[in-house]
């Protein structure tokens, strides 16, 4: 059988004139059907559910030169169609689908294989550029991981807000620093920052060790604020980054892919520049003045909406925050808050944080995404 080059511009008169065996035929159908419906799922998941360009723009150019490749099997390829043997055989857990990461991971695999299945059938047939296949197979591997990176980190930043405890160091007794983080808990916390500017690594990997550990009998998001080392090291959730740490996208490839990086901004220009790095959420502020971070230059609330015209990222305020002037912080259009003095300063911290998340549950929205 002579070669073909699906980029010939006369392949569909090429292979229109192959007299293939039906059988093959229905087998090269049905695999070009579940690619194409896969790659549908992915498209409109990155279209829809992630907003990326990019890897919306990636699979519909793998569509269109999938089209390309049965251009010329089309007629055959309705004509192979038939009593299915295999239409019957539905597994167990083929209806069951728990997230929209499970969505992708299924859709993924069922293109993968079925880019394995045409590949080997293009090399039997002789069809030149079945490494065009082979290439397209090791993309997908690439987009399905991304993919579900971000859509895991996306069910981690819903933990992340409305409200996130700045766990400061400065508060923490030296004696028993994860007493107070207990007690935010019991009142009702469900995400944790560790930020430690006192103290050395040592001492900071070893309250971190106590403090994951914590939270994670406890269901509580952890993160490290700075330190990438140190969140590494105690496999944290992720890690929060300022102008003077590690660049975002140096962190990202140090990271496992399901870890979230937060950075805080001051101004649009950074806000943006967070985005194309690859943030995944930001903070902003200081909007009042803070014990906790003296020397932090205060920002001007409209800020706030600016970004949020902007980009796409949740936006956590920070600085000064507390009981008496969170609604007014809500009706600047931040996402959630973080907070550190209006719990970590009180003598009681569960009680601290039973008199500041009501409301702000009541006043802060963040979208399910």
């Amino acid at each position: 059988m002579k070669d073909f080059d699906i980029r010939d511009s006369d392949l569909s008169a090429k292979i229109g004139m192959i007299n293939l065996d039906k059988n093959i035929v229905s087998v090269l159908d049905a695999n070009f059907g579940r690619l194409d419906e896969g790659l549908r799922v992915l498209e409109d998941t990155c279209r829809f559910v992630l907003r990326d360009l990019r890897m919306t723009k990636e699979f519909k150019k793998m569509r269109h030169f999938l089209t390309e490749a049965s251009c010329g099997l089309k007629l055959q390829l309705l004509n192979s169609r038939g009593r299915d043997i295999g239409a019957s055989l539905i597994l167990a857990n083929e209806g069951a689908r728990q997230g929209i990461d499970e969505i992708v991971i299924a859709n993924a695999k069922r293109a993968e294989e079925s880019l394995r299945v045409l590949e080997e059938y293009f090399k039997f047939l002789k069809i030149k550029k079945w490494r065009k296949l082979q290439e397209k197979r090791f993309l997908l591997y690439s987009l399905e991981k991304e993919i579900v990176s971000k859509i895991v980190r996306k069910e981690k930043i819903k933990r992340l807000f409305p409200l996130c405890l700045v766990l400061d160091a400065k508060y923490l007794k030296k004696e028993k620093p994860i007493e107070k983080l207990k007690e935010a808990i019991s009142g009702g916390i469900r995400a944790v920052q560790y930020r430690d500017k006192i103290n050395n690594k040592r001492r900071v990997l070893k309250n971190a060790v106590l403090f994951r550990r914590l939270c994670q009998r406890t269901g509580v998001l952890f993160l490290i604020n700075d330190y990438l080392d140190i969140a590494l090291a105690v496999d944290s959730d992720g890690v929060h980054l300022g102008d003077k740490d590690l660049p975002i996208r140096t962190a990202r490839k140090m990271l496992p892919f399901d870890k979230i990086i937060g950075r805080t901004v001051h101004s649009l220009k950074e806000a943006e520049k967070a985005q194309a790095d690859g943030a995944d959420y930001l903070s902003l502020g200081a909007l009042f003045p803070s014990r906790t971070k003296k020397d932090a230059p205060l920002i001007e609330p409209v800020l706030i909406k600016r970004i949020k015209e902007k980009i796409d990222l949740p936006i956590m305020a920070i600085g000064g925050i507390n009981k008496n002037n969170v609604k007014k912080v809500a009706g600047w259009a931040a996402d959630g808050v973080a907070v550190s003095e209006a719990i970590m300063a009180e003598d009681n911290c569960r009680t601290a944080t039973k008199e500041i998340l009501p409301e702000i549950k009541n006043d802060f929205h963040f979208p399910v995404v």
